[in-house]
């Protein structure tokens, strides 16, 4: 199944995506409406890092993916932002503190 690349600018907006979905799902507990017409569909893999604004050192937080397209593309980076800040089962979920 061959999927679409994306452009500088589409990955720029999916990173900004994410950022906001989880935001907005930690802050008030709903899920980001967002209507794009896009039909471009690809696996997609959401990590999350906690930075050490001491010394810049990276730690793993989350990271959830698909290998296989499940919806489209901007849909399926909600879903997995969400799901790598709540339900990574290796860590306790991401909250507001």
């Amino acid at each position: 199944m061959a999927t679409e690349d994306i452009t500088t600018g589409e990955g720029i907006h999916l990173v900004r995506l994410a950022r906001t979905s989880v935001e907005s799902y930690i802050k008030n507990k709903k899920i980001i409406n967002y209507n794009n017409n896009s039909n471009k569909k690809a696996g997609v893999f959401v990590t999350i890092y906690h930075v050490n604004k001491m010394n810049s050192e990276k730690n793993l937080r989350g990271c959830i993916g698909y290998v296989f397209p499940r919806q489209n593309i901007y849909e399926s980076v909600v879903v997995a932002a969400i799901n790598a800040a709540t339900v990574d089962p290796r860590f306790i979920a991401i909250s507001e503190k």
